[in-house]
């Protein structure tokens, strides 16, 4: 059973052959020509627009690659401490506030709190499938976590 979850992760393994490589990587490294093929495949240089945005990332990857290469590792923990505080702030706190909740302790415990409260069945199936709510409630709170994040 534990070896189960290898499966999601030798298909992603798999994948990743598949995927081109970063084109902003490649810019960095001098590589236009290869940057140029590698946004060929993410926009399928079919239409005139996809040529055009093509171009338009291009010049993005460019300057932002210019801009990037000049910053040193002090500045950018400069800026992650001042830019980007109020992310940073919020991203540290949404960690926190998830290990303080113990979502992750009633998730891996839902069974075995349900049994202990007198709501389980009598085999360990039962109290499995009782505890599916949970794991729903979960789910479903996810998705407006999600919605809420955009606005």
């Amino acid at each position: 059973m534990l070896g189960l979850a290898a499966v999601p992760a030798a298909l992603q393994f798999i994948a990743m052959f598949f995927l081109p490589e970063s084109p902003k990587w490649l810019m960095k490294g001098g590589q236009h020509g290869k940057a140029m093929n590698a946004m060929k495949k993410i926009f399928h240089e079919r239409t005139p627009e996809a040529r055009q945005e093509i171009a338009h990332e291009i010049e993005y990857v460019k300057e932002s690659a210019l801009k990037e290469g000049h910053v040193t590792l002090l500045q950018s923990y400069s800026q992650l401490f001042t830019i980007y505080r109020r992310s940073l702030f919020i991203g540290v706190m949404l960690q926190v506030w998830q290990q303080l909740a113990g979502i992750n302790t009633a998730m891996y415990y839902g069974p075995t709190i349900i049994k202990q409260a007198g709501w389980g069945g009598d085999t360990n199936q039962q109290t499995l499938i009782r505890s599916i709510p949970l794991g729903a409630i979960n789910f479903l709170s996810t998705f407006v976590a999600v919605f809420w994040t955009d606005k």
